[in-house]
């Protein structure tokens, strides 16, 4: 394969700035108007989509926290581990609860 020594490397955060350029509208923006069949990618999904990348680099470098570690944690470090929990999943209201995704890597956690 050919390398072209002028092209520039896109990083994972120019990804996401161009998909926020390209799809600037939230969930509830659209909701608002009730088009939300119209719209392709919604400004939460690709919020979530870089929380979950955070989330696969924290776990690839070691640096999630351990079970042995909860007890103590100050306040302050729980509130910001369950917003940033929190920020891995959809706001309330984007999925009805026929629209789901499948996870096929965590399905066998679920049949435990």
């Amino acid at each position: 394969m050919k390398k072209y020594h002028y092209l520039k490397r896109i990083t994972k955060s120019d990804l996401y700035k161009v998909l926020r350029y390209k799809y600037p509208l939230s969930f509830q923006r659209i909701a608002k108007r009730n088009q939300q069949h119209e719209v392709v990618i919604f400004r939460e999904t690709i919020d979530l989509l870089e929380n979950y990348d955070q989330l696969l680099l924290m776990l690839k470098n070691d640096q999630e926290p351990t079970l042995e570690e909860l007890p103590y944690l100050t306040i302050g470090q729980r509130v910001g581990l369950n917003k940033w929990i929190n920020c891995l999943r959809y706001p309330r209201d984007v999925l009805t609860e026929r629209d789901h995704f499948d996870f096929l890597s965590l399905e066998k956690f679920h049949n435990i």
